[in-house]
């Protein structure tokens, strides 16, 4: 348990850490999703990064533009980075609160439903994703 935590907290703190350097090295410019280069379509997740960015230099409005749940995705990283950090300190899992159990898996769905119609709303042209 303990490594598979570790490891976690290892990917989501490089996330992190690449959201805090890009912007430091001019690659928010970049588009690197294979999807979008193949086709010229934004993929579901396309301006995640950039919302990222965004949102570690402090700008939510610029985070909304490049995807409109990037900030609740991005609060998600939070929470699983420093639940993560919290069982790796108290050596054991840690429960969720069984009120908030019985709407973990709810909550998932809608957000993966709020990301196809986020990706719906980009593909028809209604809130494109900025260059």
């Amino acid at each position: 348990m303990l490594r598979e935590r570790a490891a976690g907290l290892v990917v989501i703190g490089a996330i992190f850490l690449a959201s805090w350097l890009l912007p430091l090295l001019g690659g928010t410019s970049l588009r690197i999703c294979p999807f979008h280069l193949l086709t010229g379509l934004p993929c579901p997740g396309c301006g995640l990064g950039r919302a990222f960015c965004a949102l570690t230099w402090g700008d939510p409005l610029a985070a909304l533009r490049y995807h409109l749940l990037g900030p609740l995705i991005y609060l998600g990283f939070v929470l699983a980075l420093l639940r993560s950090l919290g069982e790796i300190v108290a050596g054991r899992p840690l429960l969720l609160p069984p009120g908030l159990r019985r709407w973990a898996n709810p909550l998932a769905l809608v957000l993966l439903v709020g990301v196809v119609v986020v990706w719906g709303i980009r593909l028809a042209g209604v809130w494109p994703l900025p260059d």
